[in-house]
This record gives C-alpha cells, structure tokens and sequence, in this order.
C-alpha cells in the first residue's frame, strides 16, 4: 500500500530553499579563497538556476491541483476535458462527485423545470393488502430497457405483485457508472403517475415529444427528485433520493436517464413477467387479548395502555417480505406505533444503524436542528433518523435525546421519537421493536419497553 503525500508550495519552497543554500555551501566550499571573480559568478549562477526551479515548481504545482492532473500523475480513469465547469448547490462544503468529470453526451435539445411541491404524506395504500415482490434476472431488466441506457450503468430490478400474482409494476435501479445514487424507475399499465398537482396545475417538460412531469420536495433528511410520463401507452414513475450535497449531480443524471427512456422505439412487454409462487398472506386487524396471545409476537405487547390515549387497534401481517405484529394508540393528533419484527424479516441493512451510547453523533437528535438534511452528516443521515439501541443500553437520557418537537400550524407541539430497540434471546433470535410517536410520555416508554426483558 503506497503513502500519498500531498503536495503544497509550503513544501516545494521549502525544498528548493534547502536546495539552494546547499548548493552555494557547497560552492563557497570548493571555490580558492583568491578566486573572488568566479564565486561571484557562480553564486549569481546558483542563484539563477534555484529562481528557475522556484518557477518550475509554481508550474508543476499549478498543474497538479488543475484538472488535468491525472494525465500528470499517471491516473488512468477519466480525466476533466474542459468543456463546461459546474458548481454544486448546497454550499462552500460540497465537493464534486466522480460523475462531474464526466462529459454527458445528451440527446435531445430540451429543458427540464421542476414544480416544487411540499413533502407528501406517508400512506400504506400505495400498494393493495398482501402485494409481494420478486427479484428479476439481468435478462429480464435489460429486456425491458431502451437501447440508449444498456452500456451506461448497471441495472437491477424487482416486480411487485398483487396477493393473486398479477403484476402491478416493475421497478428498474439504474446505477449509473461514476455516480453514487440510484435511480429508480418503475413502470406499470396502469397509471402510477404520482398526481401531486392537477394536469393543469403541472408545468410539463417536453422531451422528443415525451410530456415529463417533474417534482422537487424534500423532508427532515432528504431532498427528493421524481419525474412521471407516459411513454408508449405504458406509465412511468422516476425518482431520487439525495442528500444536499449532491442535488447538482441528481437533477443533472435524473435529466440524463430521461432522455434515453423518451428515446424507446416500442412500448417493453410487461406480460411475460410472472410470479414463481403465491406467498402465504394474513393481513388481520386484532383485539389486545389476541394481540397479546400471540404465539411469535404477543409478550411484546403491553399489558397497560399509555395514560390517555383511548382509541387503540392491533394488526398482524404476514406477505412474501414481512412479518410484523403492530399496535397503535391515538389521542387526538398525537400517536404511539409499536412494530415488533424478528430478525428473520428484519432489515439486512440494520447492522449499519447499531449504535452504541458513547456514540452520541449517530443518535443525538439535540446535535442537528431542523432541517437535518441540512445539518446531519451525509453518512450518518440513515442511522440519525432511526437509531437501533439494545436494550440493556436504553434509559431515559437516551430517550430524551431521541425526542424533539416542531412548531407546525394545525398539529401539535407535543414532543416526537423514533428510534428501534433491539433484544437478543440466544437460539429463540432476536427481535426488534420500533418506536414512533408523538405525545407519549417518555417514561412511559422506557417502563415498557424494558418490561419486554
């Protein structure tokens, strides 16, 4: 493994300066004390040649903190050719992604302009009770891909199904070479157009006679980029999501992905994908003593309702992914949702969201003011928005640092948290508990879910 060692003009003059009082030592040293005319000369010699290293220095390191570095240093990947220079939104802290020293070759002539929208609200009713999803073959994605996009990236790609197997739509990753983000595209025959404004409220953006509808909105986390169409006599959903940091690049490859999905020649045919088989399904709405009677999941259920919230409903579910028992309290506009899911159905990417109670960063809501997309570090925005504690680590400091409120018109100020605690029991697995809620009371919190030990 090879050290690399910064460059500067601190540490070029530096050396050049050691370099020349070493030279001239060296030639006093060697001169006879009678020879005055020729030290002379030679001093003023060494002298030149050390203001022409001086400025062969300025050059070189001019060159290798330019663009065209890489051709300096021997790099074989791509190289800045010039033809346009980009400035990222988001601030003096931003720094370019590898995809910005890519020159993206466009094909058509067109402009995008987004209709700004606020945040929509979560639903569970984007997809009907007891959908399942599958993963598709390399063959299957590409099939379905216009022929622009198939050299520019890698390709993924799931169908989701209703619980009778009949197809509701694909989703497509594109993972764009040089770029870090994902963007998803799904494509149904029926119309998924996200219809966050009216026909005649949307401003369109028109590409190769293909009608965008272009959003923009973001959250406490993130900044969201989507864009629907339909092409073909097929409907299509794009979307993004992004940090503030790299809003430039999602907008830029977002218009990018357009273009080459408005260039099909013909509609992709969506009857050849089937299910392989009908997953179990049970999607029922429970009373406590059933909640609490259930044989995977009921001691997990509390045997005493939070103080003043009146009106409760239990659910248990099963599908092809999930597996969950969820109870929900309501007072007013205020909530409390308790999910719990063994770790076979569990996240495979929860282990990146453990943190442990000296690592105040990953948890501490208190660290990052509202909006936190702003304010949270890139690559700590998963964990901060939905911690996982183990049990034995949670107390009431933790909980309050978990806990924020918002001033909202027409909601309340009631204090809010999120956040999941895990527990372990050795060969019976380990089980995880989430927790969302507005109005609860802290201690009350704490008491129940430590009474799952």
């Amino acid at each position: 493994m090879t050290n690399k060692v910064k460059l500067t003009n601190e540490i070029l003059f530096e050396a050049i300066g050691s370099i020349s009082e070493d030279m001239l030592l060296k030639s006093e040293q060697s001169l006879p004390k009678k020879e005055q005319t020729s030290k002379r000369i030679l001093t003023l010699g060494v002298m030149a040649a050390s203001l022409l290293l001086i400025c062969g220095a300025l050059i070189l390191s001019g060159i290798l903190s330019g663009p065209n570095r890489y051709a300096i240093l021997g790099y074989d990947g791509p190289v800045s050719t010039g033809s346009y220079s980009e400035t990222l939104s988001g601030g003096d802290n931003c720094y370019p992604s590898t995809a910005s020293r890519k020159e993206l070759k466009h094909l058509f002539d067109w402009k995008t302009v987004y209709n700004l929208i606020d945040t929509p609200k979560e639903s569970d009713e984007s997809y009907p009770s007891g959908y399942f999803t599958e993963n598709l073959d390399l063959n299957a994605v590409t099939s379905l891909l216009p022929s622009a996009i198939l050299s520019e990236g890698d390709f993924t790609g799931k169908a989701t199904f209703n619980k009778e197997g009949e197809l509701l739509n694909v989703t497509i990753c594109v993972d764009f070479h040089l770029y870090d983000q994902m963007i998803y595209a799904t494509i149904s025959k029926d119309d998924i157009r996200s219809a966050y404004l009216s026909k005649s409220e949307a401003t369109k953006s028109i590409c190769n006679n293909i009608e965008y509808v272009l959003y923009k909105y973001s959250d406490e986390s993130y900044f969201y980029y989507e864009a629907d169409a339909e092409i073909n006599g097929l409907y299509y959903n794009f979307s993004i999501k992004t940090t503030k940091y790299k809003t430039y690049n999602a907008e830029k490859y977002l218009k990018y992905a357009l273009e080459r999905f408005a260039s099909y020649n013909k509609a992709p045919d969506l009857s050849k994908i089937e299910p392989t088989a009908l997953p179990s399904f049970e999607d029922k709405e429970l009373s406590l003593s059933e909640a609490q009677s259930d044989e995977i999941y009921g001691s997990f259920i509390p045997a005493n309702a939070p103080s003043g919230f009146d009106e409760s409903s239990f659910k248990r579910y099963i599908d092809g992914s999930k597996n969950y028992l969820s109870a929900h309290w309501y007072k007013g506009l205020d909530y409390i949702d308790i999910k719990v899911i063994k770790d076979d159905y569990y996240d495979i990417g929860y282990y990146s969201r453990v943190v442990s109670i000296d690592e105040n960063e990953k948890y501490d809501l208190r660290l990052y003011p509202i909006p936190r997309a702003e304010s949270v570090p890139e690559e700590l925005l998963e964990v901060v928005e939905n911690p996982i504690f183990d049990i034995d680590d949670l107390n009431y400091d933790i909980i309050m640092k978990r806990s924020y409120s918002v001033e909202d018109s027409g909601d309340t100020d009631s204090l809010r948290m999120k956040f999941t605690v895990s527990y372990h029991f050795g060969q019976n697995g380990t089980y995880f508990v989430e927790i969302n809620a507005k109005g609860a009371d802290p201690f009350w919190i704490l008491e129940t879910l430590q009474s799952f030990r």
